[in-house]
């Protein structure tokens, strides 16, 4: 079927694309690790396994904040144009037959790159 058509091509990019994102973890690391571990307030922990782990914990929070936000971002730029957005984003809102040929719904431009990321 059409629809299946571009899943080798989609796992491809996968298999491309995780040693991307392991690399942007790594680097994010890298760059804001001794930034968070100063901003700590030391009295607050008591040694340096506690500020570690919290050092850590703070990291994962913004990495994750920067990832969702970039994705958002071109989400929102990729899909602004379907007939599925609301009208107040610049969509046609008519998505109310968007599943009446389930599960072979219509193409959606830059669906595959967007579910891949």
């Amino acid at each position: 079927p059409e629809y299946t058509r571009n899943v080798p091509i989609g796992i491809l990019v996968a298999f491309l694309i995780t040693p991307l994102f392991e690399g942007y973890k790594t680097l994010f690391n890298y760059l804001f690790h001794d930034y968070f571990a100063r901003i700590l307030n030391p009295a607050k922990y008591s040694n340096e396994e506690e500020k570690e782990k919290r050092t850590q914990k703070i990291i994962k929070y913004a990495r994750g904040l920067l990832y969702y936000s970039c994705t958002s971002i071109f989400a929102f730029f990729a899909f602004r144009n379907n007939k599925f957005w609301p009208t107040y984003i610049g969509g046609d809102n008519c998505c109310q037959d968007i599943y009446d040929q389930a599960p072979h719904v219509y193409e959606i431009e830059y669906g595959h790159n967007f579910y891949i990321f």
